[in-house]
């Protein structure tokens, strides 16, 4: 199971990107939150507890690599928001929880960190409304999240003023450099 990780702030384009990356590769979207863990999802996102709400993200990403392993071996899939978003959204919110990823997941071909400057991913974010409380707390917390982000990415891809083809061409690119090198982390 290869894995290419759409990782990022809230608001920095990972939603739209992840598909078209996932198209371009011909590879197969992994859900972070596999969607018959929704009811336990709602449960952790109504919470206040950073450190409950991390064990359940932990918990499904894990699990929806469980079910995906059953694939070929060769398989490339696409996650957005794979664990280094877990971990660094939690973390730098407060959760007390620390595990070693790669020993419940696989570690990523290639991490990608997007990135967009904070008034354009703001701006994007106002536009789907008003948010949860956990992307307001998150709001609050963007400078410590931003730093526990720092362990889990391999490359910086910025996300401002492409159009998202764009920037999923780009992203495209790295992978396939980094899939021809066979040079997997």
């Amino acid at each position: 199971m290869r894995i290419v990780a759409i990782e990022g702030l809230s608001g920095v384009g990972k939603s739209t990107l992840a598909p078209l990356v996932a198209e371009r590769l011909d590879a197969q979207l992994l859900p972070t939150i596999p969607r018959d863990l929704g009811v336990y999802r709602k449960q952790a996102d109504d919470g206040d507890d950073p450190t409950f709400r991390h064990l359940f993200y932990v918990w499904a990403i894990a699990t929806a690599c469980q079910r995906a392993a059953a694939a070929p071996t060769d398989s490339l899939w696409v996650a957005e928001s794979y664990i280094g978003r877990a971990m660094a959204f939690h973390i730098g919110m407060g959760s007390t929880l620390w595990v070693s990823p790669w020993t419940l997941v696989p570690k990523p071909v290639l991490s990608v960190m997007v990135t967009c400057d904070d008034p354009i991913r703001r701006e994007r974010i106002r536009q789907r409304g008003v948010p949860p409380h956990w992307h307001q707390r998150a709001e609050d917390s963007t400078e410590p999240i931003r730093g526990a982000y720092r362990p889990f990415a391999d490359v910086e891809v910025p996300n401002d003023e492409n159009s998202p083809e764009v920037t999923a061409d780009r992203i495209v690119q790295l992978v396939t450099a980094k899939l021809e090198e066979g040079q997997y982390r």
